[in-house]
């Protein structure tokens, strides 16, 4: 069995911002406390908020690309086209 410990001493090349890195790690630190206390689908990337709202789906539906059939799909097959969602 390995004995790991966390890496707490970091070496920076004389281009890197130190206080930027402590930044960007103690950011980390705090997803991953989100991610352990309210479960993996709690963050997400913020550009693809609109497409969880217009139906990418929850735990448990599907899709509104998975309910649409276009020709030559079955309900065990789909082809690798993308439904674009356009108001006239």
């Amino acid at each position: 069995m390995l004995d790991l410990e966390a890496d707490i001493n970091n070496q920076y090349s004389l281009f890197d911002n130190p206080i930027q890195a402590e930044k960007i790690r103690d950011l980390y630190n705090v997803a991953d406390d989100l991610k352990q206390k309210f479960g993996k689908h709690t963050l997400y990337l913020g550009s693809s908020h609109l497409i969880e709202i217009l139906g990418r789906g929850r735990r448990g539906k599907s899709t509104v690309r998975e309910q649409t059939q276009i020709k030559g799909e079955t309900g065990r097959r789909h082809l690798g086209l993308p439904l674009l969602h356009i108001k006239l």
